[in-house]
């Protein structure tokens, strides 16, 4: 039976895709129909939830950033969507932060990106001839961009750092064929959420919770054909959350 769906022969990475938004975001791009690659600490729970390959690693080391992408390509023999969904989210206030704790977080939420993208490149590089053209998709936040909520400072500053270094990669690659774009989850109902955040969700103007698949369903669509000429991009998915004055 011949394989069917908009990503079809296509070969995707999605990093920090083990749980929460990144599982949501595999599960889609495997049901359009690409080759799914998945890294994170669960092997077996993302092995047993979607039937994927995963490979150990830390997206803030280069030299594992470099393993994936080299371990990737032996499997498929090309790469053409890289996704950057590590992330982590640790309330701190200003006054009570710690150096190594900044250094966290900036590590995973910014720098692991900008290593990713790098050890990624070549490989992308190469299947950016192919119809189609290829894909680095970052998870960024409402947090930061556009809003801030207190003791997300180091964590908004990191997801708008981001989005600075998508738009200067939108350039610097484009003429490899390789667009580069992000999505800014709102409130997104994972295995990590309290009570207080499930009232935040409930004021949002579409009157329900954000899902990991919602984010998935953008994330397909950047990583399709479709998206061909959109780069340096945002796309917003939070319900209309941010709109209200």
């Amino acid at each position: 039976m011949a394989e069917i769906g908009k990503l079809c022969g296509r070969i995707a990475v999605v990093f920090g895709g083990t749980a929460g938004i990144g599982m949501g975001i595999a599960k889609i791009l495997k049901k359009e129909g690409a080759k799914v690659v998945i890294t994170g600490r669960n092997e077996q729970r993302a092995v047993d939830k979607l039937g994927v390959n995963f490979i150990q690693g830390n997206i803030s080391d280069l030299k594992d950033c470099e393993r994936a992408a080299k371990e990737t390509n032996s499997l498929y023999g090309k790469i053409n969507i890289l996704v950057c969904n590590a992330g982590i989210f640790p309330l701190f206030r200003i006054e009570e932060l710690k150096e190594e704790e900044l250094s966290e977080v900036v590590d995973t939420n910014l720098k692991g990106s900008i290593l990713a993208t790098k050890a990624f490149l070549p490989y992308l590089k190469e299947s950016g001839s192919e119809s189609g053209g290829s894909r680095v998709i970052f998870t960024s936040s409402i947090t930061g961009p556009l809003t801030g909520y207190a003791g997300l400072s180091v964590y908004g500053a990191t997801k708008a750092g981001q989005l600075g270094f998508m738009r200067s990669a939108a350039v610097e690659l484009a003429q490899h064929n390789i667009t580069v774009n992000a999505i800014a989850p709102g409130n997104v109902i994972t295995e990590n959420w309290g009570q207080e955040q499930i009232v935040l969700a409930k004021s949002t103007p579409l009157n329900r919770f954000g899902t990991p698949e919602d984010m998935g369903n953008a994330v397909a669509f950047l990583a399709s054909p479709e998206s061909c000429y959109i780069t340096g991009q945002c796309i917003v998915i939070d319900g209309g959350h941010t709109l209200p004055e």
